[in-house]
């Protein structure tokens, strides 16, 4: 669907991405959100999550992401995000870990 996928632009090159939906239990979730690895530690992730908040039309926002990735862990706790809960078996040995944000009010 049109208006879902957000990019970060430095010097006329994609340098991250995002994708919005609402199809969550119709609440906002970012099922992507991926910067390119030489433009990590930016602040470039950040910028985009917050983006992302803006563009969500439910009161909360969901995002999940792996036990091994530490750095997005980091990033989602800063942003005052929630551990929810965890899935098993999607990525054998490595948890995707269930996060949610509360953007407003109901």
């Amino acid at each position: 669907t049109a208006g879902q996928c957000h990019v970060a632009m430095e010097d006329e090159r994609i340098v991250g991405y995002g994708i919005l939906h609402h199809q969550f239990f119709h609440q906002g979730i970012v099922c992507m959100l991926i910067v390119a690895a030489a433009c990590r530690r930016q602040g470039i992730g950040v910028a985009l999550l917050r983006h992302l908040a803006t563009q969500c039309r439910s009161e909360k926002l969901w995002i999940s992401t792996n036990l091994s990735n530490q750095a997005m862990q980091a990033l989602l706790a800063k942003e005052g995000f929630k551990l929810s809960g965890f899935i098993e078996g999607l990525d054998e040995g490595d948890p995707e870990l269930i996060y949610h944000r509360r953007l407003r009010e109901a």
